[in-house]
């Protein structure tokens, strides 16, 4: 059971864009559940797919399906940003740590 006032840092099973569209593998902020219902508007299929983890501090949200959380931690403190980057296998320049963290949490 995820508390409602403290901030946990979620990682996620595949990247992500943002609010501010750079890419992500995790985010950082307070966390509500939904149900994909009243996400999408209609019900999945798969249970897999059956609720939605928004990471949010209200004023910019990230919402993540299920299917795609893969830890969640308890990280009260703002966790460390490097600006460490590599090249994955096609090319593409990413961040090591590439943490997505709401604007009023900072």
């Amino acid at each position: 059971m995820y508390k409602t006032n403290t901030p946990y840092l979620i990682t996620t099973s595949a990247y992500f864009f943002g609010p501010d569209g750079q890419r992500y593998s995790s985010a950082w902020g307070y966390i509500k559940i939904h149900a994909a219902k009243d996400i999408l508007g209609f019900e999945p299929t798969r249970s897999f797919a059956n609720w939605y983890m928004e990471v949010t501090c209200n004023e910019q949200s990230v919402f993540i399906a299920r299917c795609q959380v893969m830890y969640s931690v308890e990280c009260p403190e703002k966790p460390f940003i490097s600006n460490e980057t590599f090249v994955n296998d096609k090319g593409v320049t990413l961040n090591y740590n590439s943490i997505y963290i709401s604007k009023k949490i900072i």
